[in-house]
């Protein structure tokens, strides 16, 4: 319990105190972050009262969502209480600061767990839970939707609040108003379509049965591709030897051969001007991202119809002699809708004489520097 701060501050915040109220509500919801609030809090009872107007910390936590590219939906704000919404707000630096003091523990017991996950993924937030599950004997696959709730007191529902059929999840993405998903799904029991979907998270419960957004026909029993960049508008998906870009909500796409081979083992990553993607000789290849060898496609696209291009990169990086990329991971795409200013980063491990983590900055590898 958090008590009242006395009369006696002194200096700077002796000084903030003799502000008028709105002078110190501008400067608490502009210029702080959720733990400076905090200790601000303590300095007078200026700062103290004001520190707890239910509208700050609503403002708080919605800058707080927007620097960690944390799903908003994952927070009810208006009905969320002064102590739900410090948490929350406080969240994001204090589990920042558990991971850096010691390691996650990955151990599990898989010993009675009503569904085999074979894929996942956390919603930023922490709320949402993504899955591709098999159920029982069943060969198929769905993708099931858990409310995991916003708060560590609030009951956990062993079931999901949402069940695809018939689909695997590839990929997801916040929408642009950050209320809604969009997944990159495919049939579970057959190959070679590309399904988008867009979830409401507004509603109660998700409905995803009258969100799909189209679907793309890839190659019969093409299973072999993966998702390297979605947005709430397009996707670039990677199967040998193309780069295949889609905007489904303008119509248009394209084909693009590369003019070397690429490792199988990393994937490669996209932004909004480049790509970047290790070879088969483990150089890192970096390409413009060719917006312009696209063309109009119909209502209902196969890949043959996209029109067909050969790219060329732009740069090259040698790594040294009897060197090997054992796999590639960069920046999360939610992280790109972020308002943080945040760099665009490259994490490569490499095989030599022990194993290597290099970094690499996408602003310095990429479009414009050679």
């Amino acid at each position: 319990m958090e008590s009242s701060p006395s009369d006696g501050s002194v200096g700077e915040a002796g000084q903030a105190c003799r502000l008028p109220r709105e002078i110190v509500r501008h400067i608490l919801l502009d210029s702080l972050d959720p733990f400076t609030i905090l200790s601000m809090r303590r300095t007078c009872k200026l700062i103290y009262k004001t520190s707890r107007d239910k509208d700050i910390w609503v403002a708080t936590l919605e800058k707080v969502c927007e620097e960690y590219g944390i799903f908003k939906p994952t927070f009810p704000m208006a009905q969320m209480s002064l102590m739900e919404l410090e948490h929350a707000a406080t969240s994001p630096q204090r589990f920042l600061s558990l991971i850096r003091r010691e390691p996650l523990s990955t151990d599990s017991d898989p010993n009675g767990r009503p569904y085999l996950v074979e894929n996942l993924m956390l919603v930023p937030g922490g709320r949402y839970l993504l899955c591709t599950v098999q159920m029982g004997d069943s060969e198929g696959h769905d993708i099931a939707i858990w409310d995991l709730g916003y708060n560590s007191k609030q009951y956990l529902d062993p079931y999901p609040v949402k069940l695809i059929e018939d689909r695997e999840l590839d990929s997801a993405t916040p929408s642009q108003g950050g209320s809604k998903l969009v997944l990159a799904t495919r049939p579970s029991m057959s190959a070679g379509l590309l399904d988008i979907y867009e979830v409401d998270f507004t509603s109660q419960p998700p409905d995803l049965s009258s969100r799909s957004l189209g679907h793309l026909l890839m190659d019969v029993d093409d299973f072999y591709w993966h998702v390297v960049r979605l947005t709430d508008n397009d996707i670039l998906v990677w199967r040998e030897p193309f780069f295949i870009f889609w905007d489904w909500k303008s119509g248009v796409g394209g084909r693009w051969e590369v003019s070397k081979g690429l490792n199988d083992n990393c994937k490669p990553y996209a932004s909004k001007t480049s790509i970047v993607a290790c070879a088969t000789d483990n150089s890192i290849l970096v390409w413009d991202f060719p917006s312009g060898s696209i063309a109009a496609l119909p209502d209902q696209p196969t890949v043959d119809q996209l029109p067909m291009s050969v790219i060329w990169p732009k740069f090259i990086l040698p790594l040294e002699h009897n060197s090997q990329v054992v796999w590639m991971a960069a920046t999360p795409e939610w992280q790109h809708k972020s308002s943080a200013e945040l760099n665009h980063h490259i994490c490569i491990s490499v095989q030599r004489h022990g194993t290597q983590m290099r970094l690499y900055s996408v602003k310095t590898t990429g479009r414009y520097r050679s």
